[in-house]
């Protein structure tokens, strides 16, 4: 547990992210990826009934998992559950469960499980949400270039108070700030202080620090660094412990913790204030 006696000790919690669609339902029933191949697989009403049940101890968790609502939706629909079929089929379309997304094979328009309910009257609803859902949006533009273009960006966050962005470099293992209008500089020298790949940062305006994750070799390390000064205030690293660690994205409370999430094994480490 944390203590006031050791405000710079990482601390693993136990527990799994909510970072991606899948990790989360590990906490159900030990593998979720495979969970989700048998309900997307499920045919006979036993196996329909089981993958249904998984679905509802996910929806109890999450409610508004797109993927989880969709398997609802068709597993309803084959155990003759149509209107049911239809609330839930609904939902995860409006959640974002659309024929657009990558590793959608399986969708509102191609799923035999939805056959009958395609011939309704009240599929046209989920059509017209279909539709809607799928609309491109045009709101977005450039805010600004970086002539560098070996600097392969991952993270990228924003300091309010002097009005700067702050890029982290997978390729060049440095951050670079800049301005508004696009001019930029290196916040650090590329490897200064040890610095590796650089995955998620994140300003903390109150405390005026930048906090950076960073994988060089086997080292898995955060860095928190002085905005004003650009001196590196503390390196914190994890010591081996005999598993594949990645410290990918960070949060900072309003307290000043920090959460960091750890893909491999999806768990949330801290680094308290």
């Amino acid at each position: 547990m944390r203590t006031k006696h050791q405000p710079h000790r990482v601390i693993l919690i136990l527990g799994v992210i909510l970072i991606s669609y899948l990790p989360v339902y590990g906490q159900i029933d030990g593998n979720a990826k495979a969970n989700f191949k048998i309900a997307f697989a499920a045919s006979t009403i036993d196996e329909c009934r089981s993958s249904l049940r998984f679905c509802m101890d996910v929806l109890n968790i999450v409610p508004n998992h797109p993927v989880i609502n969709y398997l609802a939706a068709r597993l309803n629909a084959q155990l003759g559950n149509q209107e049911i079929a239809l609330v839930y089929l609904r939902k995860a379309t409006k959640l974002g469960y659309t024929t657009k997304l990558p590793f959608n094979k399986i969708n509102q328009l191609n799923d035999t499980a939805f056959t009958s309910l395609r011939r309704g009257k009240k599929f046209k609803e989920i059509f017209d949400a279909l539709k809607e859902a799928e609309q491109p949006i045009h709101r977005s533009e450039i805010a600004f270039n970086i002539k560098d273009k070996k600097l392969g960006t991952e993270g990228i966050t924003y300091d309010p108070v002097e009005k700067m962005f702050y890029l982290g470099s997978m390729s060049e293992h440095k951050i670079v700030k800049v301005d508004q209008l696009g001019n930029s500089v290196d916040f650090t020298r590329e490897g200064q202080d040890g610095l590796g790949i650089v995955l998620g940062i994140h300003v903390d305006p109150l405390r005026r620090n930048l906090w950076a994750c960073s994988i060089s070799g086997n080292n898995v390390e955060i860095f928190r660094y002085n905005l004003s000064s650009g001196n590196l205030l503390k390196k914190y690293v994890l010591p081996p412990d005999g598993k594949r660690h990645e410290f990918n994205d960070l949060v900072i409370h309003p307290d000043g913790d920090v959460f960091i999430s750890d893909s491999p094994d999806n768990s949330i480490f801290i680094i308290s204030h």
